[in-house]
């Protein structure tokens, strides 16, 4: 028999000898873990069931609510699990298991780079390594990093234009395209930026530069743009839609693919001359696609879209992920909370809510959603 083994031997020990075995009449000490109260004995790690009536007792050896290895070094060790979020780095915590701790736990964390400005970024690009990098934005927005985007320094691009689309074949020389048919190529590292000649207003939204002088472009009303002498001049290729296209993605110079709005996904295999459908099977938006060869390659978009392919796009199967979309629509009059489900998780959409005549209304945050 040893008193602390949590069973009460009702001929050697008793509630006064052991206390931490048993209570009064002599049971056992697991009948009371689970009872909703916090006995003298019981800590967290003890005694899960009972943990969230324990106060904090720093020294127990157990993991408290609210302890930490900061605020009580000498439970550290007892507390199975950190305590993400909490702002302190606690036991076995990283900035790969917690990212909201990673300030305190020595490593990097997400912060505003030096030289960042106001604008909204909608592309960018690290052509070579992870060093040298362009970024891309409203208002004419270039910007470009040496040190692996720690530092930001502002681009002349001279347009006004929101640009929304770069690529580059290599530190030097690459393209930047956006609204009205923008589009600007550089060929000194983004120290200066020719305008060139696109024969389009539409809107680009996507690059795809095969070498220094093939290079491909696509926007709204399904516009597909080809040159093949650095971007002197563009050719309009026939596309067979109408839908905005967001994402360009070539595996080689023969075989490319296009996706955008209402999931379209278009497939060439001579160069861009002819375009053919392909079927999604989702009707959300696709904004990037990427491809590890030509027969397998993935297309990501709105709602946690992400879809796959093994047979050069002939299929496309449908990946699971944890990543849901905002709310579209409102609820009905009579129905203040709508449920949409996603896989397996239930989303509302709030919006204001009404009350009987002569008192005040009640209101909820407008288009909030909530798992």
């Amino acid at each position: 028999t040893k008193c602390g083994d949590c069973v009460c031997d009702g001929v050697l020990e008793d509630a006064t000898s052991c206390p931490a075995d048993c209570v009064p009449g002599g049971h056992m000490h697991a009948e009371r873990c689970g009872n909703a109260r916090c006995e003298a004995d019981e800590t967290c790690a003890l005694c899960p069931g009972d943990c969230g009536t324990c106060y904090t007792t720093c020294g127990k050896f157990g993991c408290e609510p609210g302890e930490t290895c900061t605020s009580c070094p000498g439970d550290c060790g007892a507390c199975a699990a950190p305590v993400c979020g909490n702002a302190s780095c606690d036991a076995g915590e990283s900035c790969g298991s917690c990212p909201g701790d990673c300030g305190a736990c020595g490593g990097t964390a997400w912060g505003q780079p030096a030289g960042a400005i106001s604008a909204s970024l909608q592309a960018v690009s690290f052509p070579v390594n992870t060093s040298v990098g362009f970024a891309a934005g409203t208002n004419g927005t270039l910007l470009k990093s040496t040190d692996s985007g720690a530092s930001w320094t502002a681009l002349g691009s001279g347009t006004a234009a929101t640009l929304r689309a770069l690529a580059f074949v290599d530190a030097q020389t690459g393209l930047a395209a956006g609204d009205g048919g923008v589009l600007l190529k550089t060929t000194n590292g983004g120290l200066s930026w020719t305008a060139l000649t696109s024969g389009t207003t539409a809107a680009l939204r996507a690059l795809a530069l095969l070498d220094a002088q093939t290079a491909f472009a696509a926007g709204d009303g399904g516009v597909l743009l080809k040159t093949t002498n650095g971007g002197a001049s563009w050719s309009a290729l026939t596309s067979g839609t109408a839908l905005a296209l967001r994402a360009l993605r070539f595996v080689d110079a023969q075989t490319g693919f296009a996706a955008g709005d209402g999931g379209v996904l278009l497939k060439t295999t001579n160069g861009g001359t002819s375009w053919a459908p392909l079927t999604s099977g989702t009707a959300a938006t696709l904004r990037a696609l990427a491809f590890v060869d030509a027969q397998t390659g993935y297309a990501a978009g709105d709602n946690g879209t992400i879809l796959k392919t093994i047979n050069g796009g002939s299929n496309w199967s449908t990946l699971t992920t944890a990543v849901y979309g905002p709310c579209t629509r409102w609820p009905s009059r009579s129905a203040r909370c709508t449920a949409r489900r996603w896989a397996r998780a239930a989303w509302c959409c709030a919006r204001p809510t009404a009350a009987p005549r002569g008192r005040r209304r009640a209101r909820a945050p407008a288009r909030r959603c909530w798992p």
